[in-house]
C-alpha cells in the first residue's frame, strides 16, 4: 500500500542512511520500525500492574530519608538484633 507522510528533513536523511547501512529500503526500515513500535506497545499494554506488598507498623523514624540507602543501612545496623 502506498501512503504519503510528512517527515522532518533531517530525520529522513538519517533514516535513508540507516536503511542503506542495513541493506534495506527506506520502506523496509519504516515498516520494521513500525512493527517493533506496535509490538512493544502491545506487550506493555498486556503486562499486569505491579502489586506492592505493604506491612502495618509504625511510620518512618524522624529524620530518615528513604531515598538515602547509606543512611538506611546505618540505621539498620544500629538497631538491636531480633531473635
Amino acid at each position: 500500500m502506498k501512503i504519503c507522510i510528512i517527515i522532518d528533513d533531517e530525520l529522513l536523511k538519517q533514516a535513508q542512511i540507516a536503511a542503506r547501512n542495513s541493506h534495506t529500503t527506506l520502506s523496509g526500515l519504516v515498516e520494521s520500525a513500525l512493527m517493533e513500535f506496535l509490538h512493544k506497545r502491545q506487550s506493555s499494554a498486556l503486562k499486569k500492574p505491579v502489586e506492592l506488598i505493604t506491612f502495618k507498623g509504625r511510620s518512618l523514624k524522624p529524620n530518615v530519608d528513604p531515598d538515602d540507602s547509606e543512611a538506611l543501612l546505618d540505621l539498620m545496623e544500629s538497631l538491636p538484633a531480633r531473635e
